[in-house]
């Protein structure tokens, strides 16, 4: 359980971060079953030149894999993760609600930034990309490997689940216009969180984040879930609801 300071942290600020949360050892096998399933390249997966981020690979035909995809149903591994009872009581308390559910449509993957080809990831809303009744998700992130500012960790203006930021703040592709002056008084405030084996960040799906790419000689990875209240649902016939969900 975490305490009332918390849950005012992550309701005034979009995030709470929870040192330690899974141990060294668990993420190590977390982490060589990832290593393995990109080794393998077992589908499904996306390709960071699918994207056409910035800082990607300018070859479509490069076949560097930035997305591990549909974790839970992958390996008991993983599932375990998702149902870590830790894990859903953070997310409970946070959303107020006795029953939860994990989304299979959204996240619900293993984030990979590889030195040789990583994109830079614009600032944006998850839910921008998403279709609920009720705009509040909370996503987990669980770091396998030690994230900083040299390979590519989160940067997160705090308190941006808040805004109501219009929609021409936004480009085509729904990320944040950097060089509009109102978004540049924003973007002053982004903070980049850095994480240790086994540290996690929760976060609103509100919340204005980017990544900046992988400069090290070693491969990031991280584990990505979403998760809603029983009380919300997607909205039919959008990519929100292609997958049944899991009731937790």
């Amino acid at each position: 359980m975490i305490s009332k300071k918390d849950l005012y942290f992550f309701y005034e600020n979009g995030y709470l971060i929870k040192r330690k949360l899974f141990s060294f050892q668990q993420c190590s096998k977390l982490k060589n079953k990832s290593k393995d399933i990109l080794d393998k390249r077992i589908t499904p997966y996306e390709l960071e030149a699918e994207l056409n981020y910035p800082d990607g690979p300018i070859d479509r035909s490069n076949n560097t894999i930035r997305r591990i995809k549909h974790i839970y149903a992958r390996d008991q591994l993983f599932s375990d993760v998702a149902s870590d009872q830790n894990v859903i009581n953070i997310i409970k308390q946070i959303l107020d609600t006795k029953s939860l559910i994990l989304s299979q449509n959204h996240h619900n993957c293993i984030m990979t930034k590889q030195p040789q080809f990583s994109s830079r990831t614009d600032w944006h809303q998850d839910i921008r990309y998403w279709s609920f009744f009720d705009n509040n998700l909370v996503s987990f992130w669980l770091a396998l490997t030690i994230e900083n500012k040299m390979n590519g960790s989160l940067n997160i203006i705090p308190g941006s689940h808040l805004l109501d930021i219009s929609k021409k703040n936004f480009d085509a592709l729904l990320f944040l216009k950097s060089e509009d002056d109102q978004n540049k008084e924003l973007l002053k405030k982004s903070i980049s969180v850095e994480l240790e084996i086994g540290d996690a960040i929760f976060f609103h799906c509100n919340l204005l984040h980017s990544a900046l790419s992988n400069r090290t000689k070693e491969t990031k990875y991280s584990i990505v879930f979403t998760y809603y209240s029983n009380l919300n649902q997607p909205r039919k016939n959008t990519r929100s609801a292609i997958l049944e969900d899991i009731k937790l």
